[in-house]
C-alpha cells in the first residue's frame, strides 16, 4: 500500500541554535543553516560524540520530519534523531525516539542487486550511494507524532568507520510536515529528470554539449481537500515557501526501497495555486525542483 505524501517545510533550525559535536573552525555546523548547500558543516572526526547535532529552535514547535543532508554517509551508516523537553538533553526527558536506523539508500536487500554487484554481499548499492545525494530523513510517523509542541532535538550521526575521516553535510532541516488527508492522484502526477546541459549546434549540424548536471522533478495533485485544509495547510506553504525557500518532498515514506530516489530537497517552480471544485472542496499541485 502507497504511503502518504509528505511535504516538511517551515525550517525551525535555520533560526534555531545548532550546537554540539566536534566542527571544523572554518567548516562550522552554523554552515548547515545557509540555503548553499554546497557550504558544508564537516567534524573533526566520524565519531558519534563527534557528529551529534543538537538543536534548540528557540520556542516549541510542531515538528514532523528532521532531514540532515547531502551528507557523506557511508554503506551502513546509521542515525537516531530524539526529541526533549527539557534543555538538557537528558535521557529523563525523552518525547520522541526514532531508535537506531539505517541511513536510506546505504543499504539494500542484496536479492535487489545482481550478483555481480560489486556491494552484492553486503547489501550495498553502490551505483546508487555515488549518483545520488544521500540524506538522513526522519519522518515522524503519524501515529508517533508529538503529541505537545517540542523545542529540543538531538540528531546522532553513527558512522565511525567513514573512510573520509569525517561526517559531512550541507543542511539540517526540523520543520512542520503536511500530510495531506488524501493522497494525491494517480493521475496528474509526473516525476522527472531535468538535465541541466547546454546545446551549441554548429551551422553544419555538429551538436557540442556542456553538461552541468541534472535535477529531479516532481509534480503532484490533489484534486479534492477539504476547504479547512486548502485555506490552512495549503495556503499556510504557498505563503511561507514562495519560490526561494526550501523544503524536502517525500513522495512515499513507505517506500523504503526507493526513498532515496524519489525523495529530495526541493523548491517550488512556481507558487502553487488553489481552484475550488465543490461546495466547500479545493484543489492543487505542486510542482517541485531539486535543489542544487
Amino acid at each position: 500500500m502507497m504511503g502518504k505524501f509528505v511535504f516538511v517545510y517551515d525550517n525551525y533550525a535555520d533560526t534555531g541554535t545548532l550546537s554540539g559535536g566536534s566542527y571544523v573552525s572554518t567548516l562550522p555546523l552554523s554552515n548547515a543553516q545557509d540555503q548553499d548547500i554546497a557550504r558544508v558543516a564537516r567534524t573533526t572526526n566520524p565519531l558519534t560524540a563527534s557528529t551529534i547535532i543538537r538543536a534548540d529552535l528557540g520556542i516549541a514547535r510542531p515538528v514532523g520530519g528532521i532531514i540532515v543532508g547531502p551528507i557523506n554517509a557511508s554503506p551502513g551508516a546509521q542515525y537516531r534523531v530524539r526529541a526533549y523537553d527539557a534543555a538538557g538533553w537528558d535521557a529523563g526527558d525523552i518525547s520522541y525516539d526514532s531508535g537506531l536506523k539505517t541511513i536510506a539508500g546505504v543499504v539494500v536487500p542484496s536479492l535487489d542487486l545482481e550478483w555481480e554487484d560489486p556491494g552484492f554481499w553486503n547489501g550495498i548499492d553502490i551505483d546508487t550511494i555515488d549518483e545520488l545525494p544521500t540524506y538522513l530523513i526522519e519522518v515522524i510517523p503519524e501515529a508517533s507524532l508529538l503529541s505537545t509542541l517540542t523545542q529540543w532535538f538531538a540528531i546522532e550521526i553513527i558512522d565511525p568507520a567513514n573512510s573520509a575521516g569525517y561526517a559531512e553535510f550541507g543542511r539540517v532541516l526540523i520543520g512542520r510536515a503536511w500530510r495531506p488527508s488524501i493522497n494525491y492522484g494517480y493521475s496528474g502526477n509526473s516525476f522527472g529528470i531535468d538535465p541541466r546541459t547546454e546545446i551549441v549546434e554548429s551551422e553544419g549540424g555538429l551538436e557540442t554539449f556542456d553538461e552541468r548536471g541534472q535535477r529531479r522533478t516532481l509534480r503532484v495533485a490533489f484534486d479534492n481537500l477539504a476547504e479547512d485544509e486548502i485555506f490552512g495547510d495549503v495556503f499556510r506553504i504557498m505563503n511561507r515557501q514562495g519560490v526561494s525557500k526550501q523544503g524536502f518532498v517525500v513522495p512515499d515514506p513507505d517506500d523504503e526501497e526507493h526513498l532515496l530516489r524519489r525523495s529530495f530537497l526541493a523548491t517550488f517552480k512556481q507558487v502553487p495555486e488553489i481552484a475550488q471544485v465543490l461546495f466547500a472542496r479545493g484543489s492543487t499541485a505542486f510542482d517541485f525542483k531539486e535543489v542544487l
